[in-house]
């Protein structure tokens, strides 16, 4: 998991950089090692979400289908189903396969 850490350096300038760590206490070691830090202002996880919109203009799905998409999604999320299981309905039902490879990918994350 990546984390950006924003601290202050040495000459008092506010810093950010980003660090992959498995929690904050490994973060915490790995940026007293590696950086010239006076004091952590903050730690926070990087989250990574699919931009749709970059993803209709290349691969050129039809809003109807996105649509479905939302609405599907939507339903299995009210229904309080899991984030696994919801991505594996989507895998077993979408017919196109550059859809299903997307979220053959979100399941694996």
């Amino acid at each position: 998991m990546k984390f950006e850490i924003k601290y202050l350096d040495s000459n008092d300038k506010i810093k950010k950089i980003l660090i992959e760590a498995k929690n904050q206490e490994e973060v915490i070691n790995k940026s007293t090692e590696i950086l010239d830090l006076k004091t952590i202002l903050s730690i926070n996880p990087v989250f990574s979400f699919i931009n749709f919109s970059n993803f209709v203009q290349e691969k050129k799905i039809d809003l109807s289908t996105l649509a479905f998409i939302c609405r599907q999604f939507s339903q299995m999320f009210q229904a309080s189903l899991p984030a696994n299981v919801m991505m594996d309905i989507f895998i077993k039902t979408i017919k196109k396969p550059y859809l299903k490879k997307v979220f053959e990918n979100i399941s694996n994350d």
